[in-house]
C-alpha cells in the first residue's frame, strides 16, 4: 500500500505542475485491447506536457505459461504501473523513452488447485513510439494515437514454494510490451 501512495503522490505532483511556456497541456487515456484476451484489462491516465507524459495504469492480466514459463502454473496480476516518458519531440509525438514501475499483486496457482498471493515489483525503461495517423489532429495535438512500445524490466520477487514441493519461479528479466490505443485531450489552443 504503501508503494502505491508513493506512486500516486509522484504523480499528482507532475499533474499539478505549471509551465508558462508550455504550449500544450493534455490529458490521456490509452488501453491495450491484447489483455482483454488474458482475461484482464489495461487502463492507461496520463497528463503530458511538452516532452513529457506522466502515466498511471491500474492492469490485470493472466499470464500465459509461454510467459511465465512455469509449467502446470497460472499467474493473475492485479496490480498498478506508473511510466514517465520523455518524448524527443515537444508536440509528444514520435519516439518517447522512460522509466516505467510496476507493482502487482499475483496469485500463483499450481496443478492441485493451491494457491498462494504473492508480490512483485518490477522496474525497467520503456522505450516506444507515438504515431498520430490523422494530419487534423496532429495539427491540434488532439485526438485518436496508436503507441507500439517495448520495456525491458528487472523483477524483485521471491520464488513461490508449494507445500507438495513444487514451486513457482519468477523470471528476474522480463519484457512488457504491446501497442496502446489513446486518445488524447489537448486542454489549450495551439
Amino acid at each position: 500500500m504503501k508503494k502505491i501512495t508513493i506512486v500516486t503522490t509522484a504523480f499528482l505532483l507532475l499533474f499539478g505542475v505549471k509551465n508558462s511556456n508550455a504550449q500544450t497541456r493534455s490529458f490521456e487515456i490509452e488501453t491495450d485491447p491484447t489483455s482483454f484476451f488474458t482475461k484482464g484489462y489495461n487502463f492507461n491516465f496520463g497528463y503530458s506536457i511538452p516532452h513529457w507524459a506522466i502515466r498511471l495504469v491500474p492492469y490485470k492480466s493472466e499470464l500465459p505459461e509461454f510467459i511465465h514459463g512455469n509449467k502446470d502454473f497460472k499467474q493473475n496480476m492485479l496490480g498498478v504501473a506508473f511510466d514517465l516518458d520523455y518524448f524527443f519531440k515537444e508536440n509528444n509525438n514520435g519516439l518517447f523513452v522512460g522509466p516505467v514501475v510496476i507493482y502487482s499483486i499475483d496469485e500463483i496457482e499450481n496443478n492441485y488447485n493451491q494457491k498462494i498471493t504473492n508480490d512483485q515489483l518490477l522496474a525497467g525503461l520503456r522505450i516506444g513510439y507515438r504515431i498520430m495517423p490523422f494530419k487534423k489532429q496532429r495539427e491540434y495535438l488532439n485526438g485518436f494515437y496508436f503507441t507500439p512500445f517495448i520495456a525491458p524490466l528487472y523483477a524483485f520477487a521471491k520464488d513461490v514454494a508449494f507445500t507438495n514441493g513444487n514451486s513457482f519461479e519468477y523470471k528476474q528479466f522480463q519484457f512488457w510490451g504491446g501497442i496502446h490505443l489513446g486518445y488524447r485531450i489537448n486542454t489549450q489552443k495551439k
